[in-house]
């Protein structure tokens, strides 16, 4: 989120290849007639179609949903968001490292230590903490950081799969189409890599210098190398070297 001003405060959020963008907009003063039509003609301005703009089509159509109420501004802060509709993230995949002409895509990178793509790795990761830590705020126990722990959800893709943008990661399983920077560390397909052993305490456990590890990925999945060399040759040079990871129950260390 960026924030700009003084007696207007503007946040603007959002990506063009996310599901929303959108403002917010704190020092409006209340009873200020305002509709979304209002905003017809700025938008009309910049809509795609025209010679020179992307070929995405987007209806741009604002929604208001905070400080409003009867066609009047009620003092709180305003809130517009516009739902994206015609998404291609894959045409992202590679201004990680190959920067775009009067984009901010390198500052972006420099600036977030590579954490500001979700088709990176660490930016997937630190996406999936934070939906989580909202998922189960005032409820995270001990159980509930076992399956965070044990989490696959690709926030990429959209869905549960094991790959290694996940928290419980598999990078062993991975094809890497979209997390193509070269610079970054594993960007290589299928590299035998990612989630080894899960760690967890709860408040009770701290307190008596106590912990519970499982041996292996949280979520239970085992790494078997003689599988995993015949399946991807190109590891073979590692035979002898590369171990089975079998997975263990949780375990009380104390």
């Amino acid at each position: 989120m960026n924030i700009f001003g003084h007696n207007f405060r503007l946040a603007i959020w959002g990506e063009s290849h996310g599901q929303q963008i959108g403002i917010s907009i704190d020092g409006i003063p209340a009873g200020v007639p305002l509709s979304a039509e209002d905003f017809e003609t700025d938008l009309a301005r910049r809509r795609s179609g025209a010679r020179g703009t992307t070929p995405r089509r987007e209806p741009d159509i604002p929604q208001i949903v905070s400080g409003l109420y009867n066609g009047m501004t009620t003092g709180a802060p305003l809130t517009i968001e516009f739902a994206n509709r015609d998404t291609h993230s894959q045409d992202y995949a590679n201004v990680m490292r190959h920067y775009r002409p009067s984009h901010a895509d390198m500052v972006a990178y420099h600036k977030f230590n590579g954490f500001n793509d979700p088709r990176q790795q660490t930016g997937a990761r630190r996406q999936r903490w934070m939906e989580l830590i909202d998922q189960y705020y005032g409820k995270i126990d001990l159980e509930v950081v076992k399956k965070m722990l044990a989490d696959t959800y690709d926030v990429y893709l959209g869905y549960n799969c094991p790959s290694s943008r996940d928290i419980c990661s598999h990078y062993d399983v991975d094809p890497q189409y979209y997390a193509d920077d070269p610079d970054a560390v594993w960007n290589i397909p299928f590299y035998p890599a990612g989630s080894c052993d899960a760690k967890a305490a709860g408040p009770d456990d701290v307190k008596h210098l106590k912990m519970w590890g499982r041996y292996g990925r949280a979520d239970g999945v085992e790494f078997n190398a003689r599988d995993f060399m015949d399946q991807h040759p190109l590891w073979k040079w590692m035979d002898g070297y590369l171990e089975d990871r079998p997975t263990q129950p949780w375990t009380l260390f104390d």
